[in-house]
C-alpha cells in the first residue's frame, strides 16, 4: 500500500527480514515501520522525488481522502 501512495518501488528489501521475506513482506505496517524500512533499502522513486517534503505532502493529500 505504501508504496503506491509514495509512488516508489522497493527494488531490494534489506530493511524486511530477509530470512522470512514473504511473512514480514505481508505485514500491514504503519508510514513510520514502512518508512523505517524503506529508508534500509534500495527503492526506485519518480525523478524528482528526492526531496521528502514532496512525499510529505503526497501522504498529507492522502490521509484527507
Amino acid at each position: 500500500m505504501w508504496e503506491r501512495i509514495m509512488g516508489i518501488t522497493v527494488i531490494d528489501p534489506d530493511g524486511w527480514d530477509r530470512k522470512n521475506l514473504d511473512e514480514d513482506w505481508a505485514k500491514p505496517l504503519t508510514f513510520d515501520e514502512f518508512y523505517d524500512k524503506a529508508t534500509e533499502s534500495t527503492v526506485d522513486r519518480p525523478m524528482g522525488e528526492r526531496n521528502e517534503s514532496r512525499i510529505m505532502a503526497r501522504l498529507n493529500i492522502v490521509s484527507y481522502v
